[in-house]
């Protein structure tokens, strides 16, 4: 494995590691979570 794919493959991982953490603690629908997730990247 190549060290470029290990990497992004990591930042996938914590990405959406953070999604589901987020979610859990927030409890929002689908819909605000990803509305959320969007605003919170620009």
């Amino acid at each position: 494995m190549r060290p470029g794919n290990f990497l992004g493959a990591a930042v996938i991982c914590v990405a959406l590691l953070a999604i589901v953490f987020v979610a859990t603690i927030t409890k929002e629908t689908d819909a605000q979570m990803a509305a959320t997730t969007v605003s919170v990247v620009r």
